[in-house]
């Protein structure tokens, strides 16, 4: 799954990017009003962890 995917996602999920960072984006999940980061590399493959922590933090799994 590339970065932009995840964003989507998460996106759908109804999380929301909060503010931008120097290499990373924070989004924060309003359901639960936990913060979290995720790189801004659109491109590039997502790290299984940070996969599976992303979804988490959305709620999305």
């Amino acid at each position: 799954m590339k970065i932009s995917e995840l964003t989507r996602l998460i996106s759908a999920a109804g999380c929301y990017l909060l503010k931008h960072k120097t290499r990373h984006d924070l989004w924060i999940n309003p359901a639960t009003g936990e913060t979290f980061l995720i790189p801004r590399h659109q491109s590039e493959e997502v790290p299984k962890g940070l996969e599976r922590a992303a979804k988490k933090w959305a709620g999305v799994e």
